[in-house]
Order: C-alpha cells, then structure tokens, then sequence
C-alpha cells in the first residue's frame, strides 16, 4: 500500500482527497499545512503532494519524510514539479564535481504511475 501526503488547503485538495481513496493500494492523509516542525510522523510515507502555491518549505517535507517523493504542483497552470529526497555520499569537490557532471548528462523521462502498478 503506498502512502500519500496530501499537503494543501484548496478546493482543489478538498477534490483530489475525495478522489485518490477510491483508488485501489492508497492510503491518503490529508495535512493542512502548519509549521514544518509541527509535522506529524507518518511512518512510511512514499509520496507527499504539496500544493505551491503555500511556498511551504521543500526541504523540511524532504527531511521529514525521507523516503518520500514530493510533487509540488502549481494548481494555476497545471505544472508538477517532481523532487527526490535521495542523498549520496560526497567525499571531495572531486566527488561532486562528478556527480554534477552524471545529474547534467542524464535525461529522465517522466514515468506515469497507475494503480494497477
């Protein structure tokens, strides 16, 4: 069962809540967004949809829920925004260096999720 975070306060939220749990393997919590540090622990949380208009803080979400995916979505114009939370051990400018030159050369491919898997 996937887990996901809604974390948003419009009508368009109030929608998509009522929607994502008639989808089979959803679990959907709904957040009205508060101060990060008042997040509450939701154990495995696989995916957190953020609406942008909040200019929440990315990166609380992303330290919070570390396994997490976060898409944050700007309602306005229908643009995602898709972020990451993975970290890799940099020992050196070397190692970064390297590794900015692998994320620069790579070409990602958005992948659709459906619920059948």
């Amino acid at each position: 069962m996937k887990k996901i975070l809604l974390y948003g306060n419009s009508l368009w939220f109030d929608g998509l809540a009522t929607y994502l749990p008639n989808l089979a393997e959803l679990h959907v919590t709904r957040l009205v967004p508060t101060d990060p540090s008042d997040l509450p622990a939701i154990p495995e949380t696989t995916l957190i949809l953020m609406d942008q208009a909040l200019e929440a803080n990315a990166l609380a979400l992303m330290r919070h829920y570390p396994i997490a995916v976060l898409l944050s979505i700007d309602i306005a114009t229908g643009k995602l925004t898709v972020l990451q939370s993975q970290t890799w051990q940099v020992n050196s400018m070397h190692d970064l260096a390297q590794f900015m030159r692998g994320v620069a050369a790579a070409k990602m491919e958005p992948v659709l999720w459906s619920p059948r898997g």
